[in-house]
């Protein structure tokens, strides 16, 4: 399978959106933003481009987390 890179300018949901069209993508793989507070400051006030991508893309989205994920230690909000 040869890679082809390409550039993209504006918001990049959007871009992302537009450039899955043109080569008929099967499916958009997206990363999660930098831990931290300041990331996730700017994620409660920009949003998530995985979130945006996840409500209004009409293709597959596999967001992969930056960090390992330690499932054992995570706990749901109702077991706090």
């Amino acid at each position: 399978m040869a890679w082809e890179l390409r550039y993209l300018a504006g918001r990049p949901d959007r871009a992302l959106t537009h450039l899955a069209r043109a080569v008929d993508a099967a499916v958009l793989v997206v990363g999660t933003r930098a831990p931290g507070s300041t990331a996730h400051l700017r994620e409660l006030v920009e949003g998530s481009v995985a979130a945006h991508l996840a409500h209004h893309q009409h293709r597959p989205v596999l967001t992969v987390p930056l960090a390992v994920v330690d499932w054992k230690e995570l706990r749901t909000p109702w077991e706090r």
